[in-house]
Parts: C-alpha cells; sequence; structure tokens
C-alpha cells in the first residue's frame, strides 16, 4: 500500500486476517506537511474573500495572543447549506510548520478584507430611514452640550426638553460606506467631525 503524501498513520482499524469493505477507511494517515482549516463562510461574507488572501488565526489551547499567519487556498465555487442557510467551504492553510499546531484543535480566524484610514464613522443606532434614505439628528443648538465631559459630550440637562425643537436638531441625509467590526458605520457624505449626532440621550 503507498499512500499520496508523507505522513504518520494515526490509526488501523483492520487487522490481520479481516476482509475489509468497499470504501471503508482502514488506516489514518495524519499529513507532514501545512495543516489546513476547513471552515464554511457566510452568503453575506463570500464575496469579500479570495484564493492566496492573508488570515490570522489563533488557536484556543494558546489563547487570543498568540497569532499564526495563514492563507486562503481555495472557496467552493457550490453553497454547502447548513441549519438552511446558504455557507460555501473555505479552506485556509498555515503558511509554516509548526509544532505547536495540531489535528483538532479549534482555531479562530480573522481575515482583513480592507483597510481604511482617516474614516469618519458614527453608530449605526444613529441612522434613521425615511422613504429608504439614510439620515441622522445633527445636533445645531452649540449650546446645548457640554464639551468638557470626561466621556462623550453630554447634553446639557437645561436642554434635553428641546432636543425635539426643530430649531436644536437638524435632519440631515448622510451617504455610508462599509461597516467596521465594532458596529459603526462609514460616514461617506453629509456630516463632518465636528458636527455632534444625537441617537440616544447624549451626543456624540
Amino acid at each position: 500500500i503507498r499512500a499520496p503524501f508523507d505522513g504518520v498513520i494515526t490509526k488501523i482499524d483492520i487487522k490481520e486476517g479481516e476482509i475489509s469493505s468497499p470504501n471503508t477507511p482502514v488506516v489514518g494517515l495524519l499529513n507532514d506537511g501545512e495543516y489546513q482549516i476547513e471552515t464554511f463562510v457566510s452568503e453575506n461574507d463570500i464575496a469579500k474573500l479570495s484564493v492566496d488572501q492573508k488570515a490570522k488565526v489563533t488557536l484556543d489551547a494558546y489563547g487570543r495572543d498568540q497569532y499564526f499567519d495563514a492563507t486562503i487556498i481555495s472557496v467552493d465555487p457550490a453553497e454547502t447549506i447548513k441549519d438552511g442557510v446558504s455557507t460555501y467551504r473555505t479552506k485556509i492553510q498555515f503558511t509554516q510548520k509548526d509544532p505547536r499546531i495540531k489535528s483538532g484543535m479549534t482555531a479562530n480566524i480573522e481575515i482583513e478584507t480592507d483597510r481604511r484610514q482617516g474614516v469618519l464613522s458614527i453608530p449605526q443606532s444613529a441612522l434613521f430611514l425615511e422613504k429608504g434614505v439614510k439620515k441622522v439628528n445633527v445636533l445645531v443648538k452649540t449650546n446645548c452640550y457640554n464639551g468638557n465631559a470626561t466621556t462623550s459630550p453630554e447634553i446639557v440637562a437645561a436642554c434635553s426638553a428641546a432636543l425635539d425643537d426643530s430649531e436644536a436638531i437638524q435632519i440631515t441625509t448622510i451617504k455610508t460606506g462599509e461597516i467596521g467590526n465594532t458596529g459603526d458605520i462609514e460616514v461617506l457624505e453629509g456630516i463632518t467631525a465636528d458636527q455632534y449626532i444625537i441617537y440616544n440621550v447624549k451626543a456624540k
């Protein structure tokens, strides 16, 4: 019997004199090369991935601070249904051999799909729709917020009742971009960094 790759035999499920059945594995062989991770990516994110894209992997056995470099080596063109949802089988391979990596370990994968600098972003909860158009409430009465607050600028108590006043708030249309991993959304047009948005009991 000749193995298709170099490796180590991990189990033998047959004994001398026994008859093996067709399509029944009898020998387990562990690849001696770089390990791979098989994961299933949702249809919402699959368009952001491509072969040769770099990834960072952490293993539960070594904690979230220990990263291992990896690369996407394949993305299935056809979907795989998981729990009634379309997903796409994606294989990721570690770029270097490492004796700490062992078969069966639980992996967490981080893939950077886009990077932008100097981005203006706001919490998604600040958005609301009017006839399909994205808008925010901009505070225009500047004496209504305390800019010296130690955290986020806070609404002055005397102005709390005036937040529904059209003179205090201006409804502004904005154009948005990507959503960050923290849940904030990029703002492309409509507001500037020196303005304050009303989206809860505080202004930002």
